[in-house]
């Protein structure tokens, strides 16, 4: 029978992520066992820690594994990720979250296949400029941080579909905000937001009505209901494996109460808007220069000149 307690065979790793095991070692200070290290074809894909308080680094030589393609660092007291970590071009799945004095380097923005990332409950402050690179995230959790911004560049992560940022001092949201055109659910609550543009209001509110629905969502990794099964009376979520997980129900899109619109259009700043969804256009009408669609929504023709066929696209 198999045991996830049962110590690996270090036999049957790779020579290129054999160093790795034998730091990895003195790091916990114990033997591996396979719950914590998944091989596949010599070659370490997943490696997986859950509040194991560890002291000292974690091995820079992180970054030789590279077809690690999940990493799994909650709560173990890691003070830094290894700068070595950008090396790691393969990973699509990275949880590091209640590390409380962790600290985040550039390095992070070169994991550009990341889909899933979980920094929450880290005391972060800031988020480094380079995250912006991380463009196919789908799915960010960074609740219960101290986060009084996101970076200007935010607007990258196109393909972002979840974003959670309860609980952080955020005042604002960047002007690139509304080019998330992928946002089913969005949480900031208990944020001092107080004011946000018209336009990011607008397009927050058109992605809000294309998802209605009440979702009930695992706690930990976000994930819907339809991953969810049962294990006697409790759930047992197939997406992180975690048993007896904490369950909410939830809107899709949260916000702090009594927001006001800006005075101040995003158009005053040169940034054309979508007639349709509120949020930035990728092409107008050259004629009259008053209306502009995003992708390829909307009619053929400008409604308010006639002009048909003539749509630009706009250079940003």
């Amino acid at each position: 029978m198999n045991n996830d307690y049962d110590l690996i065979d270090e036999s049957k790793i790779d020579s290129v992520d054999y160093h790795f095991i034998q730091d990895f070692k003195l790091y916990l200070g114990e033997n591996l066992q396979k719950r914590q290290i998944k091989i596949q074809n010599g070659r370490i894909v997943k490696i997986d820690l859950w509040h194991e308080k560890k002291r000292g680094n974690f091995p820079e030589n992180i970054g030789d594994l590279t077809e690690l393609l999940i990493l799994n660092l909650v709560n173990i007291d890691l003070k830094n990720l290894p700068d070595s970590i950008g090396k790691l071009l393969n990973l699509e799945e990275m949880n590091i979250s209640s590390n409380h004095h962790i600290r985040l380097l550039d390095s992070i923005g070169n994991l550009t296949r990341l889909k899933k990332l979980n920094m929450s409950r880290c005391n972060l402050t800031e988020l480094p400029k380079s995250f912006g690179n991380l463009l196919n995230l789908e799915c960010l959790n960074l609740e219960f941080n101290n986060l009084n911004q996101l970076p200007n560049n935010f607007g990258n992560l196109q393909k972002l579909e979840i974003l959670d940022c309860e609980n952080n001092k955020l005042t604002t949201l960047p002007d690139s905000f509304f080019r998330l055109k992928n946002l089913s659910r969005l949480n900031l609550r208990n944020n001092p937001l107080k004011v946000l543009s018209n336009e990011i209001i607008n397009f927050i509110n058109y992605r809000k009505s294309l998802n209605p629905e009440k979702w009930m969502i695992c706690q930990y990794c976000k994930r819907t209901i339809t991953n969810f099964e049962r294990k006697g009376s409790e759930p047992w979520c197939i997406s992180c494996g975690l048993d007896d997980v904490n369950v909410y129900n939830e809107y899709g899109f949260n916000l702090p109460p009594n927001l006001l619109k800006d005075e101040n259009s995003l158009s005053t700043k040169g940034i054309k808007i979508c007639m349709y969804c509120g949020g930035p256009a990728d092409y107008f009408c050259p004629k009259c220069q008053k209306n502009a669609i995003c992708e390829f929504e909307g009619d053929s023709y400008c409604p308010y000149c006639g002009t048909e066929g003539q749509w630009e696209e706009i250079i940003k």
